[in-house]
């Protein structure tokens, strides 16, 4: 009898010590999982994806929730070209870094923005880093298996919950708590889906984001245009901040955006055409011109700054002599405008 109870006792030890393991083994795989993704991510010296993030906002009665398709490739810390449309609006925003300088546009526009990477660079794309992933990782647990379109086909993921918790600064500010569920393709090491919950404390909103990657690829191979930066021609460059004079003096009677002056509009692009030799060579990207527009709409001191060569400079300036303005306005009155900037886009078929 004695020997009967303790072999009953003898298994169910055995059987809870079996269950705590099994329960603490997916901790282990979570963790470990996490951690080839994000050493894989940090390897990868370029990559690229295509995707679709959901973002919604809700706080008591108020919800948004926005649709943007995306896609990003990044070829080491200098070069970077993000797209992205929002499905609602079907805006469009583009951001390139080219080596040296980083574009942006937000389509529809009337301008573009440039700056050096020295002065602003390009970082990481507006997307959650896999590279962190263990960055204020509170706990992790493998809680399941999923399968999803992945590049056509549908693919086998690990589900995991991971919590992180960030510390509030010395004002209590900055501190959240967030959770992300992720569908990791185990044998690649690379995330299908990717649901972020982030919760500030004392705070009834409630924001979540969910990442789905239809294209994931690392060190690919890139077109010689990937990261050229590209506009509607006729598209004038941003000048920044109104920093001069609230009435501004002309200069030659020629006025710059400032203040009470507007620039000028476009109303009568002519495109480029292209010379054989550039279309032999297989050149595109944007020819930069400054130019003055005078009261009248007409084009004059049109010069090249950013060119392309290959005859290609010669065609934008040829083209941007034939262009029509609506004449920039002061005090509701038609004047000269100076200190512009406007691309010609040169797009192969």
């Amino acid at each position: 009898m004695a020997r009967l109870i303790w072999a009953a006792l003898f298994a169910l030890a055995t059987f809870a010590l079996a269950t705590v393991v099994a329960s603490a083994q997916p901790i282990d795989d979570a963790r470990a999982l996490l951690q080839e993704v994000a050493t894989s991510a940090r390897a990868a010296k370029s990559w690229r994806a295509e995707g679709v993030e959901i973002g919604e906002i809700t706080s008591g009665a108020f919800h948004v929730r926005d649709e943007i398709h995306f896609r990003v490739a990044v070829d080491g810390p200098l070069k970077l070209r993000w797209e992205s449309t929002a499905n609602s609006t079907g805006e469009r925003d583009l951001t390139v870094c080219d080596g040296a300088d980083h574009w942006t546009y937000h389509s529809p526009g009337l301008s573009f923005y440039m700056s050096a990477t020295t002065a602003s660079p390009c970082g990481d794309p507006p997307i959650p880093g896999w590279g962190q992933w263990l960055d204020h990782l509170v706990s992790a647990a493998a809680i399941g298996r999923d399968k999803l379109l992945f590049d056509g086909a549908l693919r086998e993921c690990e589900v995991v919950r991971a919590e992180y918790e960030v510390q509030a600064g010395v004002d209590n500010s900055g501190a959240r708590h967030t959770v992300r569920t992720m569908c990791i393709d185990r044998a690649n090491r690379f995330i299908l889906r990717d649901h972020l919950e982030v919760a500030a404390p004392g705070s009834d909103s409630h924001d979540s984001t969910t990442i789905t990657y239809n294209i994931y690829e690392r060190d690919p191979k890139f077109s010689s245009d990937t990261f050229q930066f590209q506009v509607p021609t006729g598209t004038f460059q941003d000048p920044g901040p109104y920093l001069g004079r609230e009435d501004p003096v002309a200069e030659d009677g020629v006025y710059r955006m400032d203040g009470s002056v507007t620039g000028p509009e476009l109303i009568y692009n002519a495109e480029p055409s292209y010379t054989v030799e550039a279309r032999k060579a297989g050149i595109s990207g944007v020819v930069l011109l400054s130019l003055i527009v005078d009261a009248d709409g007409k084009p004059r001191d049109v010069r090249v700054v950013r060119g392309l060569d290959h005859g290609l400079d010669e065609k934008a300036l040829e083209v941007a002599r034939q262009w029509r303005f609506r004449a920039g306005m002061k005090n509701g009155v038609p004047v000269a405008v100076g200190g512009l900037i406007i691309a010609v886009s040169f797009r192969l078929p």
